[in-house]
């Protein structure tokens, strides 16, 4: 198997005592509180390769995976510029948590996620569209103002937020299982509104900044592993943390085997001291999921995570005039969340 330069780095970090761990989960119709869960390493595959795993577990199978679109691989020089404008998307920020300290290392105390049905899911759409934005700057617009309510003193001036996107079709071909995503930086001042964020969203990716984010993603395939260790070490605060799209399934017949038995699956990424709020959504059969961890470095209460939730659901369901009691929430320590799953490596 070809090295992959992109999920190694997530090695460094288990070094200091991180999960590098995605978490994926089958959330039964009857008995949505007890998940079917699947520990996967991150050095070895982004979520969409997660996905195809875990999907195949069930007897599916992904015929091709997503594919991006818009601006071709530019050349190396193009990149290295891009790689630049990335870089200045990423300013450090000295985040006023209130529970706030970069030197922890550890596992998120908590697992939390919502589950929203077709009905609540589709309003939320129509909300989007009525709106003109997308649905990924609805649900991280109201994020980001719920994680600064509910975990810091005060509003900062911006936040920043990482949001990955799938680079194959780009960056590979076919269906590609390693690390094949680059996160973009999304700077989010005090004073934006969920317009402004999806007009942002969209100007990175038409600007190809992302290209530039995947030449970052794959730094140790040039400068190595002891010299991004070395710069780990010296790294300053920048991300409130991640939102991830897993993305609406199944999609224009492409996917063998699909099954509508009223499940849900829930991810998320693996929560470090870099990126101490991580988040994800999926769409299975039109019913959406939201998850949400908090790594120690900004909140050991294992309660903090479902306040959290909580408060992102409640600003979801105010704005489509739904009562937020419609939608599930439950929540697995971490040592629950390990016990009797299955570890993918």
């Amino acid at each position: 198997m070809a090295r992959d330069t992109s999920g190694e780095k997530y090695l460094i970090f288990k070094e200091m005592g991180e999960s590098i761990d995605m978490t994926l989960c089958v959330a039964p119709k009857e008995t949505p509180e007890k998940l079917n869960v699947y520990l996967m390493d991150h050095s070895k595959r982004d979520g969409i390769a997660a996905f195809d795993y875990l999907l195949a577990e069930d007897g599916m199978k992904i015929k091709e995976h997503p594919q991006m679109k818009g601006i071709k691989k530019p050349s190396l020089w193009s990149r290295i510029q891009l790689m630049r404008e990335h870089m200045r998307n990423m300013p450090k920020i000295n985040y006023p948590w209130k529970q706030g300290d970069f030197s922890v290392r550890g596992f998120a105390p908590t697992y939390t996620y919502a589950l929203f049905d077709e009905e609540t899911t589709t309003a939320l759409l129509d909300h989007a569209r009525d709106q003109k934005v997308s649905l990924n700057a609805l649900l991280l617009s109201a994020l980001n103002k719920v994680s600064i309510e509910h975990l810091m003193t005060e509003a900062p001036e911006q936040t920043v937020w990482t949001i990955p996107l799938n680079m194959r079709g780009g960056a590979s071909e076919g269906n590609a299982e390693v690390n094949t995503t680059a996160s973009i930086s999304l700077i989010i001042p005090k004073s934006m509104d969920t317009a402004g964020i999806d007009a942002k969203i969209k100007s990175i990716y038409m600007q190809g900044v992302h290209w530039g984010a995947w030449l970052l993603s794959n730094i140790t395939g040039i400068i190595g592993l002891s010299a991004f260790r070395y710069l780990v070490k010296k790294i300053k605060p920048t991300w409130v943390g991640v939102f991830s799209n897993m993305g609406s399934w199944p999609a224009n017949d492409n996917l063998d085997g699909a099954i509508d038995d009223g499940r849900y699956y829930v991810c998320n990424p693996p929560a470090t001291f870099i990126l101490p709020v991580t988040t994800a959504t999926i769409t299975w059969y039109g019913r959406l999921s939201l998850s949400l961890q908090l790594h120690p470095s900004i909140c050991k209460d294992p309660e903090g995570a479902k306040q959290v939730l909580a408060a992102w659901v409640d600003a979801l369901t105010s704005a489509i005039n739904v009562d937020s009691k419609k939608v599930r929430q439950y929540s697995l320590t971490d040592k629950e969340l390990k016990d009797g799953a299955t570890i993918v490596n």
